[in-house]
């Protein structure tokens, strides 16, 4: 889809606030590898951004559920967790801004600390299964209203609502 030249002049506005310099955006490289949104990495003269858009109509706060469940992993710690620095709009485009990341190690090493991190993830507890808001599971809406128990959670909020299902 095509950025209009206004969505690139506020972009380029918005990332000069976050950095406090003049910012003017070089390249805007297409990234693959998700098929909801349209992500991009943003060169700069000296850095580069992530930068994730999609209509801020068709999924609705998508970008503000994603931050706080950024942050959400981030407060669980035990995973390296991308810093965010801003879910916005800007007409009918939301966004998701982040620092560019280059691409890690891919040795087994790596791939066993990220089986660390990820276990840690999910050694967390809480009082209840489930979340104080809804968000998505890609372009799904995921229900996430509490239950003590993660049987009924896993049946009320996942199968029969994804099913359709009373």
């Amino acid at each position: 889809m095509f950025l209009s030249v206004d969505f690139i002049k506020n972009l380029e506005e918005v990332i000069s606030k976050l950095i406090g310099t003049s910012f003017q955006i070089l390249h805007m490289l297409p990234v693959s590898g998700g098929d909801i949104h349209r992500s991009y990495q943003i060169q700069g003269h000296r850095e580069s951004f992530f930068i994730k858009i999609n209509d801020a109509d068709t999924l609705p706060n998508i970008f503000v559920l994603e931050r706080e469940g950024l942050k959400l992993l981030k407060r669980v710690g035990g995973a390296v967790v991308p810093e965010l620095l801003i879910a916005g709009q800007f007409n009918r485009d939301a966004f998701l801004l982040m620092p560019w990341i280059e691409k890690g190690d891919n040795s087994k090493n790596a791939q066993a600390n990220l089986g660390r991190m990820l276990a840690f993830v999910h050694k967390n507890s809480h009082d209840y299964f489930g979340l104080e808001y809804d968000n998505y599971l890609g372009s799904l809406p995921q229900y996430n209203r509490p239950h003590i128990s993660w049987s009924d959670f896993f049946i009320e909020e996942r199968l029969k609502k994804t099913t359709g299902t009373k």
